[in-house]
């Protein structure tokens, strides 16, 4: 599997989870829509969100030394 592939791969399977996990776990739910309402919790989401979307991707990067 080429590293293009396994990225593409790894954020399907990324939005997916959030997906399911939202509907799912309600919490999830009351979070984002808490998110939504107050601003100050939206910046958090959004970071938790950016931070695993870097995660995914580092993890679908060819290491030089691998």
């Amino acid at each position: 599997m080429s590293p293009d592939n396994r990225r593409s791969l790894l954020w399907l399977v990324f939005v997916i989870v959030l997906v399911l996990a939202s509907l799912l776990v309600r919490r999830v739910f009351y979070a984002v829509e808490l998110a939504a309402l107050e601003l100050r919790y939206l910046g958090w989401l959004v970071l938790i969100l950016l931070v695993g979307g870097w995660l995914v991707s580092l993890a679908g990067r060819k290491r030089d030394g691998d």
